[in-house]
């Protein structure tokens, strides 16, 4: 336990928790560098034990670079690209400057984000054979 932040661990955990039973939620992290914000998501990802966990920083220096924390956020899965419809394959190749595409518009680049992340998860359903149809 980190000390005196059993209320946020507390919180953290609740989160994980519920996300392992298909639970979304969230939790806002915010104040001045060095209190404590990026002990806590250490600690919320050494709770999440096996679940699939993708995990991005930003820096300062990346602050005038568009994408830069989307592309560290989905490298691990950038692997399932090609499978993504046209539009949006080409809004990641152009967001992420890896090919002439459409990375200037926000709306596809979501599209996106929320279609390789809704992948990884009926992936990951699929393995532990609880997937809906």
């Amino acid at each position: 336990m980190l000390h005196g932040r059993a209320g946020d661990c507390a919180e953290l955990r609740a989160l994980i928790e519920g996300a392992r039973h298909s639970r979304s939620g969230v939790a806002v992290l915010r104040g001045e560098p060095g209190i404590g914000k990026s002990v806590l998501l250490d600690y919320a990802a050494a709770q999440a034990g096996g679940m699939p966990l993708l995990r991005a920083a930003g820096i300062q220096a990346e602050v005038a670079m568009p994408f830069a924390v989307l592309h560290e956020l989905l490298y691990p899965v950038l692997d399932r690209v090609p499978d993504l419809p046209a539009p949006q394959a080409a809004a990641v190749g152009g967001a992420f400057g890896t090919a002439p595409g459409r990375g200037h518009d926000r709306f596809l680049v979501a599209v996106l984000v929320l279609t390789i992340l809704a992948e990884v998860a009926a992936d990951r359903r699929r393995a532990l054979g609880w997937c809906r149809r």
